[in-house]
C-alpha cells in the first residue's frame, strides 16, 4: 500500500504546485491538470516490484488529477548515466514537471538545475539530492530506520557478537542514511563488533552474494554469535543465502 500512496501523493502535490505557481503554469482550478499537464516520473530502476508499485500509484494519481504521466527510468538501479539522460531528455521536451527518485545524490544535481532554469518544477522522492533546485522532498526517515534496525540487532544478539554491514552503493542518499543510522546504534552497544562495513553489494544479486561469502569466510568462526545486515532489498536475499549456507557448513 505504501508503494501506491507515496507516488500518488507526490504526483498530486506536484500537479497542484505546478498549477498554482511558475511561469509555465496555468491558473489553478478544481482540477489542476485540466489544461493538459504532463508529468515525468523517473524512478531509480524499472524492473523491481517496488518500482512497479510506485508506477501504479503514479498512474493512479494521474487519473485522479487529469495529468498525463510518463514513466521512464533506467533498467538497473546503478545506471547513473541512463537516469541523467532521462532527466535531460524530459527537460528538453519541456514537460510540465518531473518527479525524480535520484539514484545518485550528486550526479543528478546538474540536470535538475537545468530543469529549474527552464521553469520545470522537480519534486524529489525516496532518496535525497544535493543542492536546492527542487521544490520539495518526500521520503522515509532513513536515518531513523537504520537506527531502529541496529537496535533490533543488538537486542537479538543479546548485546554481544559480530555483525557485517553490506552497503548498497556509493552516492545513494537513502541507503547511506540507513547505513549511518545502523552504525550509530551499534556504537552504543560495546559488546557488538562491526567486522566489516566498507563493502558494497550493488544492484547485482550474484555479486552481492560473492561479497557476502567472502566477508563471512574471513570474519566468523563456528562458535561466534553474529548477523549479516543489508540496507537494500537487492542485497538482502544474497546476504541471507550466504549466511544460511555458512550455518549449514557448521559456522
Amino acid at each position: 500500500m505504501r508503494g501506491l500512496l507515496l507516488p500518488a501523493f507526490v504526483v498530486s502535490a506536484l500537479v497542484v504546485l505546478t498549477a498554482c505557481g511558475g511561469e509555465k503554469s496555468a491558473p489553478a482550478t478544481s482540477n489542476p491538470a485540466s489544461s493538459g499537464m504532463t508529468i515525468a516520473v523517473i524512478p531509480k530502476g524499472t524492473t523491481h516490484t517496488f518500482w512497479q508499485s510506485i508506477r501504479a500509484g503514479a498512474e493512479r494519481a494521474g487519473t485522479e488529477t487529469g495529468a498525463t504521466i510518463i514513466w521512464r527510468g533506467p533498467l538497473r538501479e546503478d545506471d547513473r548515466d541512463a537516469q541523467v539522460s532521462e532527466v535531460e531528455g524530459f527537460v528538453s521536451r519541456g514537460v510540465s514537471g518531473i518527479v525524480l527518485a535520484p539514484l545518485d545524490e550528486a550526479a543528478l544535481t546538474q540536470p535538475v538545475a537545468e530543469a529549474k532554469q527552464k521553469n520545470i518544477p522537480v519534486l524529489i522522492f525516496d532518496s535525497g539530492l544535493k543542492g536546492s533546485d527542487y521544490i520539495s522532498f518526500v521520503a522515509t526517515d532513513n536515518l531513523k530506520g537504520g537506527r531502529m534496525g541496529g537496535e533490533r540487532i543488538v537486542q537479538s544478539l543479546g548485546g554481544k557478537g559480530k555483525v557485517i554491514l553490506l552497503r548498497y552503493a556509493e552516492g545513494h542518499d537513502s541507503t547511506g542514511k540507513r547505513e549511518q543510522g545502523f552504525l550509530d546504534a551499534i556504537k552504543a552497544a560495546p559488546g557488538i563488533e562491526v567486522v566489516s562495513s566498507n563493502q558494497y553489494g550493488g544492484a547485482d544479486v550474484e555479486e552481492a552474494y560473492k561479497k557476502s561469502e567472502a566477508i563471512l569466510s574471513s570474519a566468523y568462526s563456528h562458535s561466534e554469535n553474529g548477523a549479516p545486515i543489508s540496507v537494500w532489498n537487492h542485497c538482502l536475499p544474497p546476504s541471507t543465502r550466504s549466511w544460511n549456507a555458512a550455518q549449514k557448513r557448521g559456522w
